[in-house]
């Protein structure tokens, strides 16, 4: 019998909102003010609909709660930026990509943290 079984269990990182607009602002060198901004340009809309896709699949958060802590839009807002975001990364693998970059960095999927229980 594996003694460290007993000792040991695999918790799962919690991600939090702010650590997904964190990470996606290195990764698209934006500042969080141009994440949660009103702007529409292509330049910020990109990383904004990225951290709502990545918020909406990685947290328990819903979409008025996301949608409070990315510039106080409205959830329907944040229910058409994952929509979108899911409809690109179908054709788009360079999205795809992005986003599995970002992923990795937030240690989904494919880091384990250990802790004594």
């Amino acid at each position: 019998m594996n003694m460290h079984a007993s000792v040991y269990s695999v918790v799962p990182q919690k991600i939090t909102l702010a650590t997904i607009k964190r990470v996606v602002c290195e990764h698209y060198r934006v500042t969080h003010v141009d994440l949660i901004s009103a702007r529409r340009n292509k330049e910020d809309m990109r990383p904004r609909q990225v951290a709502m896709y990545l918020a909406r699949m990685h947290t328990t958060l819903g979409f008025p709660q996301i949608g409070r802590h990315m510039g106080n839009r409205h959830h329907t807002t944040i229910m058409h930026g994952v929509r979108v975001t899911r409809e690109r990364m179908a054709k788009d693998e360079r999205l795809r990509d992005e986003i599995a970059a970002i992923e990795r960095k937030l240690g989904i999927g494919h880091e384990t943290t250990w802790t004594a229980i």
